[in-house]
């Protein structure tokens, strides 16, 4: 029998249950292999270190001089996911150990948020987790900071918003989305922009009075949020109330990436469109996420030629608001009938397909940064001086693409993380006579820590 009468036999019959009791049969097969791509590609990334990219290296130095958890800007629930690398620099691990456990830490994240959406939707709607796998996966490939605060908030945002389209009521339920919600907006002021969407799904359809004041709780928060990022932000936050600054930080992307994030959107655009057709249209049930899917294909493709070819940018401002857009049609395809469960097998090999072209980018990305940075280790390592500059010529490699990866303003810090006593500092141009002259280092370019500090934490120089 062909795939689509297999798909009508299965999700045809009604003894089995009910439609989320079929769906699940179906769908949760494509679910285990698509977490099964996305744990390979989490452990790729973290045992490679590729969280250590830009702000990681220097979250890391913090960590390691203080002794406990980075908090940049008063984001304090960042210092969950840095509490095992803090027990390992307590505990006196080795500088591999350490910086092993850091990026672990970090690269597990996005795997451990999409796990806990299955939990939210496995029994009343499985389909639901496609949403958050294409927020939580796919969108962010085109970011490479995996400490990002703002990504941590956007991946509770999405969890929130399956409690509040699949759950029912009740106080559990209800102090979950509103300590959740906290913690978002904590985490970033961008944070709160989802709440508003969660409020929504909170209030369509009407629930109970106390359903309606959590939403209202939500929409304070997001009228909150700016007016906390106007009159107090952190000294880092304020270049941001500049609106010329704002706007680059949230539409500045390369084509490739724009691309990408418009293929994601398409497919999820194709799905809504699939799950609403008539039984009887299996032909466009089946073509429609086939179609998105292999633009998403075309796409990674295009996106991982960009990787090898140009400079990795920190982050990618449009991806945030793709995941406000997909977040929009997640409420779309939760609170609109749908006509069709054939479509559901469609969905999830479609689904697998693009959770698969995303993998692949991140083990590109994970590869790029393991080969920059042993390379730094091995140069580093054939130094005989305490102190070296980046524009020595035994270091012109690492202007080259991809090894750019490591060429940011941390790599000070990143080639801390990558040698053993006896270390060489690298830093910018004219920092080793500023050096000899004051014994202080700059990690970075408006901070200095004196050289007995650095010895401390990592080791004696040459």
């Amino acid at each position: 029998m062909s795939p689509v009468g297999d798909a009508r036999r299965e999700l045809g019959s009604g003894s089995a249950g009910g439609p989320a009791e079929l769906e699940r049969a179906v769908f949760s097969k494509a679910v285990l292999l698509i977490l099964a791509l996305v744990l390979v590609g989490a452990l790729i990334a973290g045992f490679s270190g590729l969280p250590l990219f830009q702000d990681g290296s220097w979250y890391l130095t913090q960590i390691v001089f203080g002794g406990g958890p980075a908090i940049p800007h008063g984001r304090s629930p960042a210092a969950v996911v840095q509490l095992p690398t803090v027990l390992l620099a307590q505990l006196e691990a080795t500088s591999s150990q350490v910086r092993l456990g850091f990026s672990l830490s970090y690269a597990l994240v996005p795997f451990l948020t999409l796990a806990s959406c299955w939990l939210v939707v496995r029994r009343s709607a499985p389909v639901g987790f496609l949403w958050p796998a294409l927020g939580i996966i796919c969108l962010n490939v085109v970011n490479f900071s995996g400490v990002s605060e703002q990504i941590l908030a956007t991946q509770i945002g999405w969890i929130l918003l399956l409690v509040a389209l699949h759950r029912g009521d009740g106080i559990f339920c209800w102090l979950l989305l509103l300590s959740g919600a906290w913690v978002a907006v904590v985490l970033h002021k961008l944070g709160s922009l989802p709440l508003a969407l969660i409020a929504t799904a909170l209030l369509i359809p009407r629930r109970s009075v106390g359903a309606s004041l959590v939403a209202a709780a939500m929409l304070a928060l997001v009228v909150a949020a700016p007016i906390w990022f106007f009159f107090f932000p952190s000294a880092y936050e304020a270049n941001l109330r500049d609106q010329q600054i704002l706007f680059r930080y949230l539409l500045n992307a390369r084509p490739a990436e724009w691309f990408w994030i418009l293929a994601v959107l398409f497919f999820g655009m194709t799905t809504v469109a699939a799950r609403r057709f008539p039984k009887g249209d299996a032909v466009w049930v089946w073509a429609l996420p086939g179609l998105g899917s292999c633009v998403v294909l075309v796409a990674g493709m295009w996106l991982a030629g960009d990787l090898s070819v140009e400079k990795a940018g920190l982050k990618c401002g449009p991806s945030y608001l793709a995941q406000l857009v997909l977040m929009g049609l997640a409420i779309v395809d939760a609170r609109s009938p749908r006509s069709s469960r054939l479509s559901v097998r469609a969905v999830g090999l479609a689904l697998c397909l693009v959770v698969a072209s995303s993998s692949a980018i991140t083990v590109q990305k994970a590869w790029f940064w393991s080969q920059a940075a042993a390379k730094l280790e091995v140069t580093l390592s054939e130094s005989t001086e305490d102190c070296v500059e980046v524009t020595a010529p035994r270091f012109d490699w690492i202007r080259e693409d991809p090894d750019s990866i490591v060429a940011t303003w941390a790599l000070p810090s990143t080639a801390l993380h990558y040698q053993v006593p006896p270390l060489t500092l690298l830093l910018r141009a004219g920092d080793c006579a500023h050096l000899r002259k004051t014994g202080q280092v700059r990690l970075m370019k408006h901070r200095t820590l004196h050289k007995a500090r650095i010895e401390q934490a990592f080791g004696p120089l040459r």
